[in-house]
């Protein structure tokens, strides 16, 4: 090939990549996203699913979209379910990364690319915020996929504008969140509240010792693990500060403690904890998370009735679904719990063990 054909070459190379630099750009920022909340952030992502309960029924829809807001709440939680997989929310938040700058670019042509992804940008560093919900992002878009699709015609434009202007309050804002700076649980409980749920005993020592903590639940928590490495004795585990409800200040924190309780068979203490996990969701939401829990300790309690109501809203979500009808059986026939040596197990603790109260 002559230099002639190889400088051709090269410069169409060139022109082509220069052609694509958003498509490519966009694609490596979508990728970053994924990374980011699937690696450095699934315990922010499994917090969110945990604060609510997306049913799929109508009752449940019809109840979001009679307010304002509503339908961008409801699209924000359908998403926020499949938190339930890490990979899932990560997946989420990389693909409405990717629609915002598309967006931005089909409002603003003109601009420079660099320019585009600031949106995006800006809605990711809002997402880190625990309590700001995917429903602020969910209302962004809504609006920007309004307002791309407006007629160029500039009267025309207008008459839509104020037309729509209502459609538009009603389906996208004012979109909710909650700010209580007194209450708000903390990414370093959200750590550890993954760490425990997945038995990560290893990774919850090696992380306190690193970075001591002064949250009681965290502390807890810490005991725990040394408890389950050999490295403390059950006996102090038992201390007074088990039961202070100072351990319950968050949503996050009394779930760690419920995991605390569960693990060590105190199913009341458990279930009271979950209790107070719920009830400490800033907006009030139902949670699947906490429902499971206390279908579980229902069941142990024997208190059948109970759990079955639990298990029929479970029922009625997707990442729950399964659970519950697997569960339903030991509900309606309490027999079938010798099936389920661990249930049995915290089942015998709880029938000999004197009941305790918070302080």
């Amino acid at each position: 090939m002559c230099k002639g054909q190889k400088y051709h070459k090269g410069n169409m190379n060139k022109n082509l990549i220069a052609s694509h630099i958003e498509e490519i750009l966009l694609a490596v920022c979508a990728i970053i996203a994924l990374c980011f909340w699937y690696f450095f952030y699934p315990h922010l992502l499994l917090m969110r699913e945990a604060s609510q309960l997306f049913l799929c029924n109508w009752d449940y829809f019809v109840e979001r979209i009679t307010v304002p807001g509503g339908f961008a709440q409801y699209i924000g939680e359908f998403l926020v379910q499949f938190f339930y997989h890490p990979f899932y929310g990560a997946l989420v938040y990389a693909i409405l990364f990717v629609i915002t700058q598309r967006l931005t670019r089909k409002m603003f042509p003109q601009l420079n690319v660099i320019f585009t992804f600031f949106p995006s940008i800006i809605l990711w560093v809002v997402a880190l915020q625990p309590y700001i919900p995917l429903t602020t992002t969910i209302a962004v878009v809504l609006v920007m996929f309004i307002i791309v699709l407006l007629p160029k015609h500039k009267k025309l434009r207008i008459v839509c504008v104020v037309i729509l202007l209502p459609v538009v309050y009603w389906l996208a804002g004012p979109a909710d969140y909650y700010w209580e700076e007194e209450h708000q649980s903390t990414l370093e409980e959200m750590k550890y509240d993954l760490k425990v749920r997945q038995k990560d005993w290893k990774g919850i020592v090696a992380l306190y010792r690193e970075q001591p903590s002064h949250s009681p639940a965290i502390q807890h928590a810490e005991q725990l693990a040394e408890y389950y490495l050999g490295i403390i004795s059950e006996q102090k585990l038992y201390n007074k500060e088990l039961f202070s409800n100072q351990s319950l200040k968050s949503e996050v924190s009394s779930f760690i403690m419920d995991e605390v309780y569960f693990h060590l068979g105190l199913v009341n203490m458990s279930q009271r904890a979950t209790f107070e996990a719920m009830e400490s969701i800033p907006n009030h939401n139902k949670s699947g998370r906490a429902l499971k829990r206390l279908a579980e300790t229902s069941i142990i309690t024997r208190q059948y009735a109970l759990a079955q109501k639990y298990l029929d809203v479970l029922e009625e979500s997707i990442f729950y679904r399964k659970w519950a009808i697997k569960m339903r059986p030991l509900a309606e026939n309490p027999e079938l719990i010798q099936q389920y040596p661990h249930y049995q197990r915290l089942q015998e603790a709880y029938d000999k063990t004197q009941d305790a109260v918070f302080y």
